[in-house]
């Protein structure tokens, strides 16, 4: 039996909406979940800032920055780390 052309793009569509939703779902909770390990790593004895801003270098500074849902749920720690590590780094 011969596929309808016009399903198979409504079909196809629907696919791809859901798994871009689903991408930007895993996407999130991979953020938050790395979020939470590392705010409890600050509060890790013998982990000072020297080693944060390791992390941070390590990792890309674009991991750090808030944007929208995170400055909301939580940014603006992170936003702090920055501000504390470029103060020491200098121009």
């Amino acid at each position: 039996m011969p596929k309808n052309p016009a399903f198979e793009r409504i079909r196809q569509e629907a696919y791809n909406q859901g798994f871009a939703v689903g991408f930007e779902y895993g996407k999130e909770s991979a953020i938050r979940f790395f979020a939470e390990r590392f705010e409890r790593l600050k509060k890790t004895k013998g982990i000072g800032p020297k080693t944060l801003q390791r992390f941070i270098d390590v990792f890309g500074r674009e991991y750090f920055e808030p944007t929208g849902d995170a400055a909301e749920s939580g940014g603006e720690k992170k936003a702090k780390v920055n501000q504390k590590t470029d103060q020491k780094r200098g121009p």
